[in-house]
């Protein structure tokens, strides 16, 4: 077995390449009883069926040496070049691989093939290893047989497909289908062995008439029967749902055109199309035109499908010599057809090197492809062995974010290869990564300077926008409560000058620093102290629109409307309700004349905007303090019965305040008060809350706007 292997390696080569070979065999020791036998068996593969040229050949004969530590691939390298030593290296990396393949894309296995290494034969290798493999399955553990089938079905079946090896495709489904479903392609065998006579007799009745046209008109053609794969048949009988004895087309019929010129293709096989439609009546919705419009891969041919007069279909294939050679030899259309037309990027580039590696020139041809081969991807494993895609350049923060957002967020660092590694870390294909999380972790705008991809990116952002939301209110709820208890008023005034003290522009700048502690609340305490100048209640309202003017001043009117117009209709909004003292302006109104707003209305921002030349400067009467406003009191109790009635009598014994409405509800074992009172000014209302808020058992009391 051993000598005929070798026989057919060195037959028809050059005598350089022959003695190549031969010191191959001396340097792995072939005739060692040990030797392996199976590395003979892949060389012979990549020579008679893959057509793969001398340095592919060595490297076979080589590479398990290699791993077996029988030989350096330093020596590999010294004796037969850094060609096929890289061919080796590139050989071992995949088949030492360790990761569960079946579970992976096969389109990201390709890639991670090719990232592997930089030489695209290697494929080609390992096509050729794992179809010997299968040839020789019982000599595979039993525990390895279910997870090798797996990986030639989802992995190599397509990869052989893709590269045009369609007989070694083929071979690949028949075995794997042999060995993974034993009773169904026994079944199915032994139905097509029943049938074969007759499915012979019936090819050769049903092409006779059209060979007997063909020659009539004088057109030079093969025709014969391609019978279908008994993996075709099956994947025929899953989907229609039938037996195999339901299947009809168990075989195609296929007309190949010989000796024409390239510019009367189209002509000729349309005529071998009027022919056979002639004697058979075709179905027109399963005509296939790929010769007016060719597939992207260049493929050619008419596909129809006839039924006979005994009601039977058949498929009709009709191509010339040239195409039948372009679609046997590489080009992945039909394969592509069957998935569903799925483009992808890497078919172009291996089918480009497919045909270079049948060309004559094989070793500068794949000097060609590997110069202008780039990947933009890289491919690292979680712990767990699961493959990951990456562009390349992508960080340990990259590969958190791809994992799960808040793993990036909590992100600490990683393990590479069991070595710690920063967030900032660039991965390179094959490393493994383990994430390192921490909940006492917190991103930053720093981050995005680690992040590489779009996505990772986006979740940062989105992220740190939440969390300056979360620590804006926050740290506006702290501020509040600061200066309620330092027993300030929160306004404002206040923001301003806290603003000046810590030199920010914003008052959500403030607020998010509070929230997020990086001001703590002995340096509010005191930047307030420092900072704090109680409010004037009679102050005259800054302007909103226009520059400062004159006022008039307009006898004993409550309010002076800064538009040099005297008197005017005007209504307090009920919106913000303003009281004396309250910064305030006036809005114009289509038909209600002007409204009266706070400043600090919820509205003021909206409407300043979009109206701005309805906005009008308004002030308080310094006269006009005699006039009473009214405004409505929410206080929480602790459910302390006395409580409310301590309230009653603070608004009852003020002079300044009259109690206008009065009523308590009581809500989970707490009680809440309403009141509407009409007071003099602001300054009295704040004193009034003031005084509420210091009653033993009110836990809050606040103006509702």
């Amino acid at each position: 077995m051993k000598e005929k292997i070798i026989n057919k390696l060195l037959q028809n080569e050059e005598k350089e390449n022959a003695d190549k070979i031969q010191s191959v065999f001396d340097f792995v020791n072939v005739d060692d009883p040990s030797f392996n036998i199976s590395s003979l068996e892949i060389a012979l593969i990549l020579k008679k069926e893959i057509n793969l040229g001398i340095d592919s050949i060595l490297a076979a004969l080589l590479f398990k040496s290699v791993r077996d530590n029988n030989n350096s691939c330093s020596d590999v390298e010294q004796k037969y070049g850094k060609e096929v030593c890289s061919l080796v290296t590139g050989i071992n990396r995949i088949d030492n691989l360790r990761m569960k393949r079946a579970e992976i894309n096969t389109e990201n296995f390709i890639h991670l093939l090719l990232t592997l290494s930089d030489d695209p034969r290697t494929i080609l290798i390992s096509l050729s290893n794992q179809l010997n493999k299968i040839r020789n399955y019982d000599k595979i553990s039993d525990q390895d047989k279910a997870p090798f089938l797996k990986e030639i079905k989802l992995l190599y079946v397509p990869i052989a497909h893709r590269l045009g090896l369609y007989a070694i495709k083929t071979e690949l489904e028949e075995l794997w289908m042999r060995y993974s479903e034993p009773d169904t392609y026994r079944n199915i065998a032994n139905e097509l062995a029943e049938t074969k006579i007759s499915r012979e007799k019936f090819i050769s009745s049903f092409v006779a008439p059209i060979k007997r046209k063909l020659k009539k008109a004088g057109i030079d053609c093969e025709v014969f029967g391609r019978p279908k794969t008994i993996h075709s048949i099956w994947n025929k009988m899953k989907k229609q749902g039938v037996g195999v004895e339901g299947i009809y087309d168990k075989f195609a019929i296929r007309i190949i055109v010989d000796n024409t010129k390239l510019s009367e293709e189209k002509d000729y096989c349309w005529k071998v199309y009027s022919l056979v439609t002639e004697n058979y009546r075709p179905y027109p919705n399963r005509l296939r035109d790929w010769i007016s419009s060719p597939k992207a891969s260049g493929y050619e041919s008419l596909h129809t499908t006839v039924q006979t007069d005994e009601g039977k279909w058949v498929e009709v294939q009709i191509r010339t010599r040239r195409m039948d050679y372009i679609a046997e030899m590489g080009h992945a259309a039909h394969w592509k057809y069957k998935e569903g037309g799925k483009e992808k990027s890497i078919d172009s580039w291996l089918t480009e090197m497919r045909q270079a590696l049948e060309s004559p020139d094989e070793e500068k041809k794949t000097d060609e492809i590997k110069k202008s081969f780039y990947s933009k991807d890289i491919y690292v494993f979680t712990p767990g062995d699961d493959l990951k895609k990456l562009r390349s350049g992508s960080t340990v923060l990259d590969f958190a974010f791809l994992v799960h957002t808040e793993v990036g967020l909590h992100c600490t660092g990683a393990k590479v290869n069991n070595k710690f590694v920063p967030i900032k870390y660039v991965l390179n294909n094959g490393d493994r990564v383990e994430i390192q999380t921490s909940k006492k972790q917190k991103p930053s705008m720093e981050w995005l300077n680690y992040l590489n991809s779009n996505a990772g990116k986006a979740k940062l952002k989105r992220a740190l926008k939440e969390q300056e939301k979360k620590y804006s209110d926050l740290g506006k709820d702290l501020l509040k409560g600061k200066c309620e208890q330092m027993g300030h008023k929160f306004s404002s005034d206040v923001i301003e000058k806290l603003l000046d003290y810590f030199k920010l522009d914003e008052s959500v700048e403030l607020y998010e620093l509070i929230g997020s502690q990086k001001i703590d609340m002995q340096k509010l305490k005191r930047a307030i102290d420092l900072s704090f100048v109680k409010e004037n209640p009679v102050q005259e309202a800054k302007t909103i629109v226009r520059p400062d003017k004159n006022l008039p001043q307009i006898g004993n009117d409550m309010m002076v409307i800064d538009e040099n117009i005297g008197k005017i209709d005007f209504t307090m909004a009920k919106c913000c309700k303003p009281v004396y003292g309250d910064a305030v302006f006036g809005f114009v109104t289509v038909n209600k004349g002007v409204k009266i707003h706070r400043k600090t209305c919820t509205n003021a921002a909206d409407m300043i905007s979009k109206y701005p030349y309805r906005v009008i400067r308004a002030r308080w009467s310094k006269e006009g303090t005699d006039i009473g406003f009214t405004a409505r009191i929410q206080i929480v109790t602790n459910g302390d019965k006395p409580v409310v009635g301590n309230i009653v009598n603070y608004t009852t014994d003020n002079k300044n305040v009259k109690l206008l409405r009065f009523n308590v509800q009581s809500n989970k074992g707490e009680f809440e008060a309403e009141l509407v009172v009409e007071v003099d000014d602001h300054a009295t209302l704040e004193q009034l809350l003031d005084k509420f808020k210091r009653t033993k058992g009110v836990k809050d009391a606040f103006v509702i706007e």
